[in-house]
C-alpha cells in the first residue's frame, strides 16, 4: 500500500517539475544572455545570473560557486564520476 502511494506522490511531483521547465522558443524568445567564464547561458531572468534553471535538453549545470561546468543525467540527476565532488572550491577548502 505504501508502495503505490510513493509512487503516485513521484508521479505527482513529476507533473509539477516538468510544468516549470522552459521551452527553447520560451527561452531564446524572453532570455538574458549571462557569461559565465567562457560560455554564455540564457537565464530567463536579467537579475538570476548563476541561478539553476532548467531547459528541454539541457544536460550541463553550472556549478554556482566555482562555476564549473557538468553535466547530469537525461532525469536530471548529477553523473558520479569519482569520489571527488563537481565544486572546485569544495574540493581545495575554503
Amino acid at each position: 500500500m505504501e508502495y503505490i502511494s510513493y509512487n503516485s506522490c513521484l508521479t505527482e511531483q513529476s507533473a509539477q517539475i516538468e510544468s516549470l521547465i522552459l521551452s527553447r522558443d520560451q527561452r531564446k524568445a524572453y532570455g538574458f544572455p549571462v557569461q559565465m567564464k567562457s560560455q554564455v547561458y540564457v537565464q530567463p531572468c536579467q537579475y538570476s545570473s548563476k541561478e539553476l534553471f532548467y531547459t528541454e535538453y539541457d544536460y550541463t549545470r553550472v556549478c554556482t560557486r566555482c562555476q564549473t561546468v557538468f553535466e547530469v543525467e537525461r532525469d536530471g540527476y548529477q553523473r558520479i564520476w569519482g569520489d571527488s565532488p563537481v565544486c572546485q572550491v569544495a574540493n581545495h577548502g575554503m
